[in-house]
């Protein structure tokens, strides 16, 4: 974690989930290509059951890249906007990891801890840098 974001250091702090829609929880990985087709000779299809059953709806080299996308899309993320107001702040840039301290309110339900989030956006103004933030 590059920062510790808390109360103090924000203001208009905005709470939302990633959409439903940008939700894959089943992802059909195609590997080994042919040397001589345009395709390739191996797949698997790997699911997120866990996902499935909470929002209704075999071992090979590729495990780890699925684990890895599926926990970027695999399930709704917590996104965060707000006004970062501490001058100790300013330096947070698009893809610094940080997490949120003692905060105003729990994310639906949630606890802040344990959670890591990146910096997808970022507006510099005088006094003060607009950001958005996702869970990962």
């Amino acid at each position: 974690t590059d920062h510790t974001l808390n109360t103090d250091d924000l203001a208009d702090i905005n709470l939302s989930l990633t959409s439903m829609n940008d939700i894959k929880t089943s992802i059909d990985i195609e590997y080994e290509k042919h040397p001589a087709r345009n395709g390739y000779t191996s797949n698997v299809e790997s699911s997120n059951s866990t996902a499935i059953t909470n929002l209704n709806i075999g071992t090979n080299v590729n495990d780890d890249w699925y684990t890895y996308y599926n926990g970027l899309i695999g399930d709704q993320k917590i996104l965060v906007s707000a006004t970062v107001v501490s001058p100790s702040l300013y330096g947070i840039d698009v893809g610094d990891f940080v997490e949120f301290g003692t905060m105003p309110v729990d994310p639906f339900g949630e606890a802040w801890s344990g959670k890591d989030f990146i910096v997808t956006s970022v507006s510099r103004q005088f006094g003060k840098l607009q950001c958005e933030f996702r869970e990962v």
